[in-house]
Order: structure tokens, then C-alpha cells, then sequence
């Protein structure tokens, strides 16, 4: 099972290559595609904090529709989006 930093560079890596191909105008399809993954990485980080994991979309998505108050979830993309 991945750990939360490694969900959290995963989710760095992703975004920083979904601004490069909007950058350099290469593909939107492509973009949107990794930015997509990118958050998903981040939402990942938060359940392995707390020693979860998720393989398919709709646990994952079941898991958030149970839990809307995930407490680690805006200090993770808090210091994703600020780069700590």
C-alpha cells in the first residue's frame, strides 16, 4: 500500500505534468486527464494517513459519500497546493 508521501509526490508529479502539456498547448484531453489523477492522488494521501486504501473508484467514492468531513483532507492539499 502506497504511503501518504508517496500519494503526495505522485499527486506533485501529476500536476506539474498536467500544467506542462497545457503550457506547451499539447493536449486538453491529456491535461484534464492527469489533473484528474492528480486529486485523486491527494484524497489517496489523506486515507493513508490514516492507514486506507482504495483499488477501485466506486469504494473510494462510497468512502467519501460516508465520510464528508475527511480532517486531514485541507491540511494535505493545503500543503500540496503551497508546496510544504
Amino acid at each position: 500500500m502506497p504511503s501518504e508521501l508517496n500519494h503526495l509526490s505522485t499527486a506533485i508529479d501529476n500536476h506539474q505534468l498536467a500544467y506542462s502539456l497545457l503550457d506547451e498547448n499539447r493536449s486538453l484531453a491529456w491535461a484534464t486527464t492527469v489533473a484528474f489523477y492528480s486529486a485523486l492522488h491527494l484524497v489517496e494521501a489523506s486515507f493513508a494517513r490514516n492507514g486506507e486504501h482504495y483499488d477501485q473508484h466506486a469504494s473510494r467514492n462510497n468512502r467519501l459519500k460516508h465520510d464528508l468531513h475527511i480532517n486531514t483532507f485541507g491540511s494535505i492539499t493545503s500543503r500540496f497546493m503551497t508546496g510544504r
